[in-house]
């Protein structure tokens, strides 16, 4: 209490406190959970409390709702105080000297220990909670009497609910200044709250007006007894979205709003801040729709598995890549796509099936091996190995995920990045070359086939054997660097299947020794296919069949014929000259046998007049070009084969631009233009078949094409090359004459003046057996004297003449 009552009213006269007194008094702290909120006066009670030294002293509460200079009738009478305490025990708060306004900090810190913080009053409203506040040094003469039990309390406290009713203190105070006989500056002590009844509110000596409870319960303290009715599970659920304080929570007892002072406003604002941060960055308030999703990559480990996180890890991995989970398998590895496409690419590109992996128990720093077995390849074969990876943790959203690290070498082991895993064949081995019968190819018994049997056998593919497979590892560009494992061996027990006649080749071989430097070829026209390869083997041009390039000579005119023909240069009645001799820019061409006259052009073919054929080089219609087109176009000549050994060659060459003396030399196959005796058989097999058919040695092996001849120059060829069998240069050899023979015989000059030699040739195909033969004895003079009986022993030998 202040040293003098404060206020104007009559009361004031009654006062027993003389204005002298030097003693202040203090009311005993009210608890936090009673302290009401500051009325709008606050500010200015703050203000004057450090100007008056008792303005501070208001008794009424710690909230501050008097004003330091309301009228005397808002105080209560002292004498009225003092009579109504007489009833009751009372805390005397113990006396201290009075000093200068200037100086009085036991006022002040009185003062200042009745005002708590208004965060403390925010928080004792909202939160369940009653603040532990150091009461202030107090004499108790006796302790006050504790509220009825029928008393109503506060939501969420102790405290009775008269405790902070501001309606209920002004009743209260109205009836003590109402008593004249109370005493000056005495109260009723703090924190008896309200009862049940107002009329037990206080107890008014005889004589007294008590005053008017209010007819319903209100103020700080009270809510409608539905506000009780609450869920018992209401503190365990977070706050509502849009939580908001009940409106009576906010306004004032005559129902205007409550103000507080701008400090409070302040501190209470930023406390609230600063605990919501700090219970969110400690996890206890998560925000609404901020919960961090859960990972769909990575291993979460089990802590009762009894295997480490990273065993538990690795074993996942390849339990989902045994059970062809690809997928699943790389979303546990730490580059999903990477993993994905090599996972896919190993399982296709081997075709790897039952796949079985046993993993070993990772160490302790995530490292992990395992142990694979699988089927591979096509047939499929057994492929074992080991390899490992590396296993690790990393956070992702606030939950721990393992991961195995990708890398190419987890599919094998000296993998890396660039490189590939493939399947590579390796070819049986032959165990044999079979004729198109059938019959074994003995080239023991054939040594003129020795190279051929060679090269098939290193190069061609068998039938009847199985090629082994081997799993290599390649670069980026497919070249292969290493051998990682052989899936299947090889059976060896193939053999490859060739155009040859056994048959043929034995004939074949029966003639060429009749000359020391022979060489015979025989194909089957309709299909290209070469029954027969025969060297004299005591020659030191062992295999001419196919590799010698000598000039054809007059066999070459069926080429020849073929391009005046087609071009309509000449026909077979038409009378074409055969000069004797022949100048052209000072080069003399001559007949081989000085022969001369005028003939038709199928009698110039016929006994074979070498200066019929030349004289057409000035003709308006010939080119420089035309022996080469027609080689190529009509008889897939001037081009590369590949006959089966896996190599390509050129077997004629007849040069392009041709003229003058070149091109008449040319005509009669002299000049430029070489042939080896494969090629000159192809071209009787191609008169014979009316098309050209690639000679090949393996029926398997791809063919290139050229035009047909047309069935009028098919039927003027063979027309010519019969007439070389009844009439003409091979009249004299004993072919039948049963029109079934057709040939050409050429005589092919090398050399000049004394080393003058000539080669001989013959070209013969019997359409009723299908075959074409090609005969060349080097250095065997005329055709009809070496090559033609030679032709004509390999028929007699098969039976066909």
């Amino acid at each position: 209490m202040a040293d003098a009552p404060v206020g104007n009213g009559p009361e004031s006269a009654t006062s027993t406190e003389p204005e002298e007194s030097s003693a202040v008094s203090s009311p005993p702290r009210i608890p936090v959970s009673e302290v009401p909120d500051l009325e709008p006066e606050d500010e200015a009670d703050e203000a004057g409390a450090d100007e008056e030294p008792g303005a501070g002293d208001d008794s009424d509460g710690e909230d501050g709702s008097e004003d330091a200079g309301a009228a005397p009738a808002d105080r209560p009478d002292p004498a009225l105080a003092e009579t109504t305490v007489a009833a009751r025990p009372a805390v005397v708060p113990k006396q201290v000297e009075k000093t200068e306004p200037e100086s009085a900090e036991p006022a002040d810190a009185e003062a200042q220990a009745r005002r708590v913080s208004l965060a403390e009053v925010e928080e004792t409203t909202l939160i369940p909670k009653v603040a532990d506040v150091k009461p202030v040094e107090t004499t108790t003469v006796m302790p006050p009497v504790p509220p009825a039990s029928d008393m109503a309390r506060r939501p969420y406290s102790d405290a009775t609910a008269a405790g902070n009713s501001n309606a209920a203190r002004r009743a209260y105070r109205a009836a003590e200044r109402q008593r004249p006989d109370a005493a000056a500056g005495a109260r009723a002590p703090q924190g008896y709250g309200r009862a049940t009844d107002a009329t037990q509110a206080w107890t008014a000596p005889p004589g007294a007006e008590r005053p008017a409870a209010p007819a319903e319960p209100s103020g700080r303290g009270y809510r409608p007894p539905e506000f009780h009715q609450v869920d018992p599970q209401r503190d365990e659920l977070p706050p509502p979205h849009n939580f908001q304080l009940d409106q009576r929570e906010v306004d004032g007892d005559d129902g205007r709003p409550r103000s507080r002072s701008r400090r409070a406003l302040l501190v209470t604002g930023g406390v609230a801040v600063a605990a919501a941060a700090g219970l969110t960055l400690a996890g206890v308030i998560k925000i609404p729709g901020t919960t961090p999703a859960v990972p769909t990559v990575g291993f979460s480990p089990e802590a009762d598995s009894g295997a480490s996180a990273a065993t538990q890890t690795g074993t996942a991995f390849l339990t989902a890549w045994q059970s062809d989970q690809l997928e699943a398998a790389a979303n546990l590895t730490d580059n999903p796509s990477a993993a994905l496409a090599a996972l896919k690419e190993y399982k296709q590109v081997l075709n790897v099936s039952g796949l079985v992996v046993n993993p070993n128990p990772a160490n302790d720093v995530g490292w992990m091996t395992y142990s694979l077995t699988t089927q591979a390849g096509t047939p499929m074969g057994e492929w074992q190995y080991s390899s490992g990876f590396a296993t690790y943790s990393k956070q992702i959203n606030g939950y721990t995920r393992w991961f195995v690290q990708w890398s190419p070498a987890i599919l094998y082991t000296s993998l890396k990045a660039g490189y590939k895993l493939a399947i590579k064949k390796t070819p049986a081995s032959i165990k044999g070359l079979v004729d198109r019968n059938g019959a074994a190819i003995d080239s023991s018994a054939h040594p003129s086939l020795t190279v051929i049997v060679t090269l098939l056998t290193k190069t061609a593919e068998s039938s009847g054997g199985t090629a082994g497979q081997d799993v290599i590892m390649t670069d980026a560009k497919g070249n292969q660097l290493a051998t990682v494992a052989t899936l299947t061996q090889p059976i060896n027990n193939g053999t490859v299947a060739t155009t040859l006649d056994m048959k043929v080749q034995a004939a074949a071989e029966s003639a060429v020794p009749n000359h020391s430097y022979s060489s015979i070829v025989a194909i089957q026209p309709s299909t290209g296919h070469i029954l027969a390869i025969a060297n004299n083997t005591t020659s030191q041009y062992y295999d001419d069949a196919l590799l010698t390039k000598v000039a054809p000579g007059s066999t070459f005119k069926i080429i020849t014929s073929a391009a005046l023909l087609s071009k309509g240069l000449t026909s077979l009645s038409s009378e074409v000259v055969c000069p004797p001799v022949i100048t052209i820019d000072q080069q003399t061409l001559k007949n081989s046998e000085g022969e001369a006259g005028d003939y038709t052009y199928e009698t110039d073919f016929a006994t074979s007049c070498n200066n019929a054929f030349s004289s057409f080089w000035d003709h308006s219609g010939m080119t420089g070009n035309l022996l080469s087109d027609t080689a190529k176009t009509y008889f897939g000549l001037n081009q590369e084969w590949d006959i089966g050994l896996n190599q390509t060659a050129s077997y004629m060459d007849v040069p392009a631009g041709l003229s003058r003396g070149g091109l008449a030399e040319s005509l009669v196959g002299q000049g430029d233009v070489v042939s080896c005796p494969l090629a000159m058989c192809s071209v009787a097999a191609t008169v014979a078949n009316g098309s050209f058919k690639q000679p090949i040695l393996l029926p398997t092996q791809k063919q290139i094409t050229a035009t047909p001849l047309g069935s009028q120059l098919h039927a003027d060829l063979k027309t010519l090359m019969s007439s070389v069998i009844t009439e003409g240069t091979a009249k004299s050899v004993a072919f039948p004459k049963n029109g079934h023979f057709f040939a050409k015989t050429g005589t092919a000059e090398v050399g000049s003046g004394a080393n003058l030699t000539n080669n001989s040739w013959f070209v013969v195909f019997d359409d009723e057996h299908d075959i074409a033969l090609c005969a060349l004895a080097i250095d065997g003079g005329y055709g009809a004297a070496t090559a033609a009986p030679e032709c004509l022993t390999v028929f007699q030998h098969l039976g066909y003449a």
